[in-house]
């Protein structure tokens, strides 16, 4: 058995970043946020970064941080030991557990791009990043929106500021406590970590298949639903077959080879395509 995630010591973290590509992009904050039996047990910890090239004018409209803002500040050459710290020793040497809504796919690729790119050692590991948004994915495939704010009102947090980084850890620290409260999340860290481990493959998998646009059913791994669009969740079968058809003819350079075959054979077997109207 592992350790127990509620009664543990978690630090959350978050990133504001210049932009979205993880490799090349830059860090201009990092949010952190301690966390341990439902709620914040420290301080929450924030620094700006001067990242080194401009900020686009998009990513600045986003999380509100400009040039201006970070001209005066320290570069990831000067913070990237001070993180480290925290994520080895956490508060008193308490090793925490990471977390991170979006972590894996995100904040941990561009943290360790930047730790490359500055010649740090620290690297980390994806494998015991506890990252809720993947439960999400799996769980709840059928919200429309899945989105942290949006996440998080449905676990009852009101997420007011969002893209501030330490803003965005509480919320996530909310969203983590609903879901292991719910038993979406295992309560058992390394039941978590391997339940999360098996779900990221299956999503990799089916996002080679499907993107976004078809998932499997999560209980019977045979039916296939719907992933997108005022439909989502619903069984292909159950689709209309016009709807299909609109879809191919709008979205057929962004459909992977195997959905256009699904639509178009749910199509041909329903028949007659009735109205869209």
């Amino acid at each position: 058995m592992g350790a127990d995630i509620d009664s543990s010591l978690v630090m959350i973290f978050d990133t504001e970043t210049t932009g979205v590509n993880v490799l090349e992009d830059r860090v201009v904050e990092i949010g952190a946020v301690y966390w341990s039996a439902g709620r914040r047990c420290a301080r929450p910890r924030q620094i700006r970064i001067n990242p080194g090239v401009p900020i686009p004018i998009g990513a600045s409209q986003v999380h509100n941080i400009f040039d201006e803002d970070v001209k005066d500040c320290a570069t990831f050459d000067g913070i990237g030991d001070r993180f480290w710290q925290h994520v080895e020793k956490g508060i008193e040497g308490h090793t925490p557990i990471l977390c991170g809504y979006n972590a894996i796919n995100y904040d941990v690729r561009i943290m360790n791009a930047e730790f490359e790119r500055h010649g740090f050692a620290h690297r980390i590991n994806p494998d015991e990043v506890l990252d809720p948004f993947i439960f999400v994915s799996w769980h709840h495939r059928n919200w429309k929106v899945r989105k942290l704010e949006a996440v998080a009102a449905r676990y009852g947090y009101e997420l007011t500021n969002a893209h501030a980084a330490t803003a965005d850890c509480e919320a996530t620290g909310a969203v983590l406590s609903g879901m292991i409260k719910a038993g979406v999340i295992p309560a058992d860290l390394d039941q978590a970590l391997a339940a999360q481990r098996t779900m990221r493959e299956q999503l990799e998998d089916e996002d080679r298949r499907f993107r976004y646009h078809l998932y499997m059913d999560r209980e019977d791994q045979e039916t296939i639903r719907l992933g997108f669009g005022k439909h989502i969740g619903l069984p292909l079968t159950e689709v209309d077959p016009g709807y299909l058809n609109f879809c191919l003819g709008k979205m057929d350079d962004k459909l992977t080879d195997e959905t256009k075959q699904r639509f178009r054979e749910q199509s041909e077997l329903s028949g007659k395509p009735r109205s869209l109207f």
